[in-house]
């Protein structure tokens, strides 16, 4: 199986936009809930869920402290934002129940399951109601300056670990 974390998904020199990068992440983990879907191995599976939850650990932390603190002086995205820190919330305890499992659970594919569903629903959430928002009020300039302190953030947290 082939477990995509750390590949950088734009070309050399390319400056890829805060929505860019979150979209990037976002397709990167729906990859990876497609390959523990179709794997039949316990050892595989754990493994790939390790992926998973490395990737949405560090996709939530850059969202909350990067992403969603630029728009807190605005507003109109507020009831969203807190709803979303509800919805990390809800993975994260997930993600804390899958990892006290033991590899041969016959609780991980339903466990794994819900929190497909659960990200699904959070990324439909950004993917139609916040992007579109935060396109309306950030030049392309600003998005991307964005991203790439994001990006910085995400290296950083991959050397720390």
């Amino acid at each position: 199986f082939c477990i995509f974390a750390g590949i950088n998904p734009k070309a050399e020199g390319e400056t890829m936009d805060a929505l860019d990068l979150l979209k990037a992440d976002h397709q990167r983990v729906n990859s990876l809930f497609e390959q523990f879907q179709s794997e039949n191995g316990r050892q595989q599976k754990r493994a790939l869920f390790e992926a998973i939850r490395n990737d949405l650990e560090a996709h939530t932390s850059v969202e909350e402290s990067v992403f969603y603190p630029a728009f807190k002086n605005y507003p109109d995205f507020q009831n969203l934002i807190a709803a979303s820190y509800e919805e990390h919330d809800e993975v994260k305890s997930l993600l804390t129940e899958i990892e006290q499992l033991g590899t041969g659970s016959l609780e991980l594919d339903s466990r794994v399951s819900i929190l497909m569903e659960k990200v699904e629903r959070h990324v439909q959430k950004e993917d139609t109601e916040l992007f579109p928002m935060v396109r309306r009020i950030m030049r392309r300039a600003e998005r991307e300056r964005l991203g790439r302190h994001m990006e910085a953030i995400k290296q950083h947290r991959q050397l720390a670990a």
